[in-house]
Order: C-alpha cells, then sequence, then structure tokens
C-alpha cells in the first residue's frame, strides 16, 4: 500500500493489529534501511494497531534511492500524513538507531500527539557520532577499516570520499564503494555477534546491488547533512517531551551507537527509564535487546488498554 505526499513521492507503509488496537508506528533506522517482515516480531498484533512504513527513497517506497525532496522534517510530515489518514490522535513511537533519532525529533515537533517512546541503541544524529562511527573502530577492525579507506583519497575524509563515489556517474565505483560501505558495517555489527559460517562466497545479484547503492544513497545523503540537525538540536529541545513515558533499551557493547550517547540523553530526560542491557550490541533482533524491547511494550500495552486507534 501506498500514501502520496505532496512532492508525488510514493510512501509504502503496511499495518497488523485490530483497527481499535492500541495506537503504534514502527520507525526503521538506516539511514536508508526499511521495514521487512521480521519489523513485526515486537508487537502483539491483537493489541496493538502497528503502522510500518519506508521512508523516502528507501525500501518499497518510490522512487527508490531519491534524494530529493528528502530530509528529516520530509519524514515527520510523512508520519504525520500516515497519521491522520489512520485517523489517530495519539501513538506509540518506536525506534532503534536511526529510528531512535527520527522518533525523538517527532515527538518534540508534535508531543501532544505522542503516547509513548520505545527507543533502542540512541543516535543523535551529531558529526561526532558520525565521525566515531567512520574514525573510532579502526582499532578494533584494523583490516575492515584498511578495505574501507582503499576508495578514500584520503583518510580524513572518508565521508566526502564516498558521497564523491556514490553519487558519480561511475556505476561500477558506485558499486564497489557500497559494498565496502556495507562489508565495513556488518564487520561492526559482528563485534559483538556470533557470525554465521557459510559454505559459499555471498554474491549479489545486480538487483541487489542496485537496491544496495539506492540505499547507500539515502544514507549519505542523510550523513553528510549531519542528518539534518542543527548541533545538539535534540538535547536542547527533549524538555519538551517531560510528560511522555519513555524507556531506553540500550545493548552495552552496541559499537555502531556506543552506550555513551544514551546515558547523554538520560541527562538530559532525567524521566526516561534506561535499560542497560548487558553483552549486547546494536541489534533489535539480539534475544536479550529483543526480550527487553517486547516487555516494554507489554507493560505499555497495560497501561494505554484504553487507547484507541481510532479518534472519536
Amino acid at each position: 500500500m501506498y500514501i502520496k505526499t505532496s512532492q508525488n513521492q510514493l510512501i509504502a507503509y503496511d499495518t497488523t493489529g485490530p483497527i481499535g488496537g492500541i495506537p503504534s508506528i514502527f520507525i526503521h533506522g538506516g539511514p536508508g534501511s526499511e521495514c521487512t517482515e521480521s519489523s513485526k516480531i515486537f508487537f502483539d498484533a491483537e493489541i496493538w494497531r502497528t503502522i510500518y512504513f519506508d521512508q523516502r527513497g528507501c525500501g518499497a517506497s518510490k522512487p527508490r534511492g531519491t534524494i530529493e525532496h528528502n530530509d528529516l522534517l520530509s519524514t515527520i510530515s510523512d508520519m504525520e500524513m500516515l497519521r491522520k489518514k489512520f485517523r489517530i490522535k495519539k501513538w506509540l513511537l518506536f525506534g532503534g538507531s536511526w529510528g531512535s533519532t527520527v522518533a525523538l525529533k517527532y515527538a518534540i515537533e508534535n508531543p501532544n500527539k505522542v503516547l509513548a517512546l520505545v527507543l533502542r541503541g540512541i543516535f543523535l544524529g551529531s558529526k561526532e557520532e558520525i565521525d566515531s562511527f567512520i574514525y573510532g573502530l579502526q582499532d578494533r577492525l584494523p583490516k575492515e577499516w584498511k578495505n574501507l579507506c582503499s576508495i578514500s583519497l584520503g583518510k580524513n575524509d572518508i565521508l566526502g570520499s564516498y558521497c564523491n563515489a556514490i553519487f558519480s556517474a561511475d556505476k561500477k565505483l558506485q558499486i564497489l564503494a557500497a559494498k565496502k560501505w556495507q562489508e565495513f558495517e556488518s564487520a561492526a555489527m559482528m563485534l559483538t555477534e556470533k557470525k554465521e559460517s557459510s559454505s559459499s562466497p555471498y554474491k549479489p545479484t545486480k538487483k541487489m546491488e542496485e537496491k544496495l547503492v539506492d540505499r547507500m544513497r539515502v544514507h549519505l545523503h542523510f550523513l553528510r547533512n549531519e542528518c539534518f540537525l542543527k548541533k545538539n538540536e535534540i538535547l536542547d529541545k527533549v524538555f519538551l517531551l517531560k510528560n511522555i513515558p519513555t524507556v531506553i533499551v540500550q545493548g552495552q557493547q552496541d559499537p555502531i551507537c556506543p552506550p555513551k550517547t544514551a546515558e547523554k540523553l538520560v541527562e538530559y530526560m532525567p524521566w526516561a527509564q534506561i535499560r542497560r542491557i548487558e553483552n549486547a550490541g546494536h541489534s533489535a533482533y539480539d534475544k536479550r535487546i529483543k526480550k527487553s524491547l517486547i516487555q516494554t511494550l507489554k507493560q505499555f500495552s497495560k497501561e494505554f488498554k484504553h487507547e484507541s486507534s481510532i479518534k472519536n
């Protein structure tokens, strides 16, 4: 299913749960990722009325890979469009990593539309966090970091070099850059996750390569623009959320969105509950993180059992 934006983009969305269920929205990460069937494992479909959507240029949304009219406020606008379409008064926001950034920004812009926030792997979109991911893992991943740098003209501007490659007219260079970035991301994820052995090497099809390049277009578009946020913009405005119940689930060994960011956020949001998950990394599908997220939603389902996804 699709909903059309004012710029004639098509936003793909799906729903689960009863029409009168407790309203919620799943906000995927990235930037540039998408919702999948696995995204639906957290919400009890008998209780929650959940909306899943692919952000502009992402997944099944069209045109895929577009960076035109694609920024953080556009994402917020699309969420509002979906909320109004389904006649929702207030909803719970569920987002991890980049999804936590979007959830916080949406809540800051629309605090009276939010029932609660369930956040995982906090990312605030800052240049410091972006640089930390690119440059902070070179001692733990020396081989992979060297491979990441191989496409760069210099180690001081890896992000700029990858933007030049992805947005070049050279299709082979686009694919090479997208693969190298993905390999580095995957290696970072595997620092805290068990790697499954494979008997055959990974060989993406042409369509998979095209999809990866499109994902990277959106991803790097946001990163090079510092996620369209001013310095400390979220931290400076979270006081507006003081009446919104908030739970943060944070893997204590997360190499991509380190715990220090979540701890900093809690300093500005002392009313938020933080659940520190030991021996867990970044993935929402880590069994310990997944369990905590599901338990959190179960608790909120009791608190909001009289909420309906339909406005009176």
